[in-house]
């Protein structure tokens, strides 16, 4: 049980790695009850199956490549087709004077972020993965 689980964790981050999130920008939006992140994105399904993007991360770095955060995402998008990609957007409150100075140093392009994503849902199927192995079952 012990290998097909590890099995299935190893092919659940192939899966999740054939996504890919490009071209990201950010924005502060601030409205009179507080500031917002705003991150658009554009998500590319390279997997051989429909997809529904559940869940992301960003490791934010600074100009020396120092990880200075790590922003988490959930929300889900529409199915992307094999080898096609959708626009996405994701906000995040911004809480205190630190995450705010972060948001605008990503906003100004002081800092960058990478896209990771960490869920997804393939289409017919109706799996959830995730890189503990999700819903992709060991054999037993």
């Amino acid at each position: 049980y012990k290998e097909g689980a590890a099995k299935a964790a190893r092919e659940a981050v192939a899966i999740l790695e054939s996504m890919e999130i490009r071209d990201i920008a950010f924005a502060v939006d601030e409205k009179s009850y507080g500031a917002t992140l705003v991150v658009t994105a554009t998500a590319i399904n390279n997997f051989k199956e429909a997809v529904r993007l559940s869940a992301f991360e960003m490791p934010v770095t600074d100009d020396a490549g120092t990880q200075v955060e790590l922003k988490r995402f959930a929300s889900t998008t529409g199915f992307i087709e094999p080898g096609k990609s959708m626009p996405v957007r994701f906000t995040t409150s911004i809480r205190g004077e630190e995450e705010y100075d972060i948001a605008s140093k990503l906003a100004n392009g002081t800092y960058k972020a990478v896209g990771r994503v960490t869920s997804l849902m393939i289409g017919k199927r109706n799996l959830l993965i995730d890189a503990t192995g999700g819903g992709l079952r060991p054999p037993r």
